[in-house]
C-alpha cells in the first residue's frame, strides 16, 4: 500500500485507463468484424471477438509478439496488467493489437 500511494499508481491506473479505453474503442470501429463490445474500469477491460477461433488466433499472435493477454468465456480477450502499466506500454499494447487484427 505504501508503494501505491507513494508512486501515485492508482490515478496512473485512472488515466492509463481512460487512454487505453479510447484506443480499444477505437479499434472496435476500425475492425468492427474482428472486436467488438469493449467494457471495463480503469484498466481491467475487455472486448469481443467475432467468435472463439478468432479470439484465439489474436490471443496466439500477440503472444508471439510478447503480448500476453487473457481469454474469458467464449469469445472475450480480457486486459489486466499490473499497476505500474503506463502509456508506454499502452502504446506497445495498441500498436501490436492492431497489426495483428489487421492480419485476421
Amino acid at each position: 500500500m505504501k508503494t501505491i500511494k507513494r508512486d501515485n499508481l492508482l490515478n496512473q491506473v485512472i488515466e492509463v485507463g481512460k487512454s487505453m479505453e479510447k484506443g480499444l474503442i477505437g479499434l472496435c470501429q476500425e475492425f468492427p468484424g474482428v472486436v467488438q463490445n469493449y467494457r471495463g474500469r480503469g484498466t481491467f477491460c475487455a472486448l469481443d471477438c467475432a467468435n472463439p477461433k478468432t479470439r484465439d488466433v489474436i490471443v496466439s499472435r500477440l503472444r508471439r509478439e510478447g503480448v500476453h493477454l487473457g481469454v474469458c468465456g467464449e469469445s472475450a480477450i480480457r486486459f489486466r496488467p499490473t499497476l505500474t502499466f503506463s502509456d508506454e506500454h499502452l502504446a506497445i499494447l495498441l500498436d501490436k493489437l492492431r497489426a495483428v487484427l489487421k492480419t485476421i
